[in-house]
């Protein structure tokens, strides 16, 4: 006799998040493809109205890869009922977490009086998983984002096309954290700042 199906066998769809979204082929839309289908203007001719077609996605034959950055598309297009998506990115664990000593201010605390609330700012950050902050300059966008770091526990990576601004999180993190004390008992750094990216190491 064949074998009973399960009662409670769940039929939802599944996608994989990794480094990209993948999505079985037979689940894809034309609305998917049209939403992770991007038109921008074509730089070899400036002066007319003629776009080019950037497709963000991959058909690999059995499934489809689209391109994951943005997250609130892909929880848009690919959230229950309809479809369970299956996080397995990797988010690797700081050896040695570290921890905020100087508290975000709020509109009650801030000494400018100019009523910055970074303290919600940081937990709406941490509420969503992801997002861009954006904010007057002095908001104290990178104190924000060193909270945020702290809370996540994560080994996180800073990209910026400008020395200073890497130099003024490294200030930042070794001020309002215990980094520094943490360092002293693991013996090694914990912050720093890459120069140079060796690309061999990326080959090997």
């Amino acid at each position: 006799m064949p074998p009973k199906p399960k009662k409670d066998q769940d039929q939802t769809p599944k996608a994989l998040l990794r480094e990209k979204l993948f999505v079985p082929c037979e689940y894809v839309t034309e609305k998917h493809l049209k939403a992770w289908t991007a038109f921008v203007p074509d730089p070899d001719k400036p002066d007319t109205e003629d776009k080019i077609e950037l497709q963000l996605y991959k058909d690999l034959g059995s499934v489809y890869a689209f391109c994951s950055g943005d997250l609130a598309k892909v929880r848009k297009h690919f959230s229950p009922p309809e479809f369970k998506v299956i996080d397995k990115r990797v988010s690797p664990p700081m050896d040695f977490p570290i921890t905020m000593h100087t508290a975000l201010y709020t509109p009650e605390t801030d000494p400018q009086g100019a009523e910055r609330n970074q303290r919600e700012v940081a937990d709406e950050w941490i509420r969503f998983g992801y997002g861009q902050i954006m904010a007057p300059a002095r908001f104290g966008k990178t104190i924000t984002i060193t909270d945020i770091v702290a809370q996540l526990g994560l080994k996180t990576l800073i990209l910026s096309h400008q020395w200073d601004i890497l130099d003024q999180f490294e200030k930042t993190i070794r001020e309002h954290t215990d980094v520094e004390a943490i360092e002293k008992m693991a013996g090694r750094k914990l912050v720093a700042r890459l120069d140079k990216w060796d690309w061999s190491a990326l080959e090997s």
